[in-house]
Parts: structure tokens; C-alpha cells; sequence
């Protein structure tokens, strides 16, 4: 997932749009695919702001 899909997904201005364009393509999987998306939007987030800590140091 790149960063900018990620920024879509957690931004609030944005999730709804993206994630039903995740849920409509996912198909029958259409929720399990919100879900992985959105943890992986979590995870990406955190990666990032643990290199930004990081670089603080």
C-alpha cells in the first residue's frame, strides 16, 4: 500500500469514498477487504510516524 492510499483510507474527509470503492471491488469480500485495508493503512501510519520519532532523536 502506498502512503498516499493509506492517507485516503484514514483521512476522514476521504474513508468513505475509498473504502466502498475497497468493499465494491472486493467483490463477496467486499468487508474482509475494508478491514485488511484499513489495518494496513493502520500499520503504514505507524511505520511512519515511528521513523518520524526516530529522526527526532
Amino acid at each position: 500500500m502506498t502512503i498516499n492510499q493509506a492517507i485516503r483510507i484514514l483521512d476522514p474527509a476521504t474513508t468513505a469514498e475509498e473504502l466502498a470503492t475497497i468493499e465494491y471491488y472486493g467483490g463477496l469480500h467486499g468487508r474482509e477487504k475494508m478491514v485488511a485495508a484499513c489495518d494496513e493503512a493502520c500499520r503504514v501510519a505507524v511505520r511512519i510516524m515511528r521513523k518520524y520519532l526516530d529522526e527526532q532523536k
